[in-house]
């Protein structure tokens, strides 16, 4: 069933997908900007498939991750992947991660947005993470020469309709008091995460 979601979304949802609007364009430009921060990478194995890198913020208040691979299948494939938030197989592996707690998604109609809510499990004494999450994608036709689809995340708070985002608050509740029943339930600190995939299409094949 996964798989033909993807499919769909790749043959389906994305040539017809409406235009940009400037809310979301505004977030993926924003988004691109946190590729010219000063990494610098992490050694590794010669062997590594991934590199990956570390920077601070500016203001020195937040650490910045960076990693850069190859993924042997379409780049539109992999956007597919990450913006089906709770499709059966993320939601296998966060309740194998996480357990039986929060995670859910809003698709925007006619828009190229969805939010999703989800909680992070820490063994004690950390507190749990509840984040609330902004997802917009975009396809530009050149990035380092090469057509490239973006995905490009940040609070929830950040989306302008704040009725839309009042209204997916009062679903979590009522989903996260359901998700938890089987589990001790830990108090959980809201986290706030921001950042950007670029998919690059280095083969049409």
């Amino acid at each position: 069933i996964d798989n033909l979601v993807y499919k769909e979304f790749v043959d389906v949802t994305i040539p017809n997908s409406p235009d940009i609007k400037k809310h979301e364009k505004q977030l993926i430009d924003t988004s691109m900007e946190y590729m010219k921060l000063p990494f610098t990478r992490i050694p590794g194995g010669e062997k590594d498939s991934v590199e990956t890198f570390q920077t601070t913020s500016k203001t020195g208040d937040a650490a910045w991750g960076k990693a850069i691979g190859i993924v042997d299948v379409s780049a539109a494939t992999v956007l597919a992947w990450f913006f089906s938030s709770c499709s059966n197989e993320r939601l296998a592996e966060h309740e194998r991660s996480n357990g039986n707690v929060l995670r859910s998604e809003r698709t925007i109609p006619n828009s190229r947005s969805k939010l999703v809510s989800f909680v992070k499990t820490f063994p004690n004494p950390i507190a749990n993470r509840l984040f609330h999450v902004w997802l917009v994608w975009d396809k530009i036709s050149d990035y380092n020469g090469h057509e490239t689809y973006v995905l490009a995340l940040a609070d929830r708070e950040e989306y302008p309709d704040k009725e839309l985002v009042s209204s997916a608050e009062d679903t979590d509740t009522t989903r996260r008091s359901t998700a938890i029943g089987t589990t001790k339930a830990t108090p959980s600190i809201v986290g706030k995460t921001k950042g950007v995939y670029l998919l690059e299409v280095l083969s049409n094949n």
